[in-house]
């Protein structure tokens, strides 16, 4: 056989070994071995079987950029304005947090023993970056249906979050937020408007009505430099934040928290212990459940797993806190709580040659 065919061998086996055990420079295994491959193509002789192997590879190429490297998605909603709008195409980025093992399948099939799996546990391959707040990004949502959301990441796991008026303060710190972010306010007119301001006041609303014919009052969603804009207008005599009174997760009659008026609330982390309370189990019962794969039960104020009484449980996985920056309708964090790291694919930005 060529030396070159031997040498591709050995590549494979490099990249295999430090996969699985050194678990770094995953990417440049991944490129040496699709290149070796392709490369391989020179050493068959038939045209069409030379040609179909080349097809195969391109697909096999196709495959490892999206498993790897990024994805395209559409924005479907408003959610996420004025950073995303709908119908802008956005690029998911899987090498920001490193892209989900491909290789989990394997430790989850049965067929590895209990010493090959800790080669292959970990949820996610190493990436450039960890996730920071206020990072946009993708991930899935897995109740009540499966969907792709993409949201903006408030908080971080450990800690602590609350809602006030819309306002939102992470361990006791109000959140200086993006200038994107917009909000509902009820804007007060003056009995005379003034001319130099009437194009200015009707960039900002939806309605075509004529400015001059909607009364005393009306609701804008405002971006907080939109805000203090209207504020100093002369036209304008007041604009008043509006707090939405929609109740807010967890559902029931545990809290009294709204939307706009929220927690405080502990944001889960790896390793972080809780009491099995009747508050903290309705709020973290969800995630333990479904993300932690672990069914705790509720009976007679007493939680069982299974048929084992326990008193506390310890999370293994870090969870996040996020919203979409449209506040005034994204369905976010504050309706149906955390995002677990595991269900994260990857950071968003816009395609900068497709948007809406």
């Amino acid at each position: 056989m060529p030396s070159r065919f031997y040498g591709l061998i050995i590549l494979l086996l490099l990249f295999f070994i430090g996969f699985t055990v050194l678990h770094f420079l995953w990417l440049f295994g991944v490129i040496v071995s699709l290149t070796g491959l392709y490369r391989l193509s020179s050493l068959i002789k038939n045209a069409f079987l030379r040609f179909s192997y080349k097809v195969l590879m391109t697909l096999l190429i196709s495959v490892t950029l999206k498993v790897f490297v990024f994805e395209i998605f559409l924005i479907p909603s408003s959610s996420m304005e004025n950073a995303l709008f709908s119908g802008d195409m956005i690029i998911v980025n899987k090498l920001s947090y490193g892209p989900k093992n491909p290789f989990l399948w394997f430790a989850d099939s049965g067929y590895a023993s209990h010493q090959t799996q800790n080669f292959f546990l970990s949820d996610r391959l190493s990436g450039l970056s960890g996730i920071e707040r206020n990072d946009i990004f993708v991930f899935l949502k897995k109740t009540p249906v499966e969907k792709y959301l993409v949201k903006r990441c408030i908080g971080l796991p450990g800690e602590r979050l609350q809602i006030i008026n819309g306002k939102v303060l992470v361990n006791q710190h109000t959140l200086i937020e993006p200038q994107e972010v917009k909000k509902r306010y009820t804007v007060y007119y003056k009995q005379k408007l003034e001319s130099s301001d009437v194009n200015f006041i009707q960039g900002l609303r939806a309605e075509t009505q004529d400015l001059r014919r909607i009364g005393k009052s009306e609701t804008l969603l405002l971006t907080n430099k939109q805000h203090v804009q209207l504020q100093n207008t002369k036209s304008i005599d007041s604009v008043i934040f509006k707090s939405d009174t929609a109740k807010s997760f967890p559902w029931g009659k545990l809290t009294n928290w709204t939307v706009d008026n929220f927690g405080t609330i502990t944001i889960p982390n790896a390793g972080m212990k809780i009491l099995l309370t009747k508050t903290s189990y309705g709020i973290y019962s969800k995630i333990i459940n479904q993300d932690e794969g672990v069914k705790i039960t509720e009976r007679n104020g007493r939680y069982w797993e299974g048929n084992k009484r326990v008193s506390d449980y310890t999370f293994k996985y870090n969870y996040l806190f996020v919203l979409g920056d449209n506040r005034a309708i994204s369905n976010d964090s504050r309706y149906w709580g955390f995002v677990c790291e595991t269900n994260i694919i990857g950071k968003a930005s816009k395609c900068p040659f497709f948007y809406n």
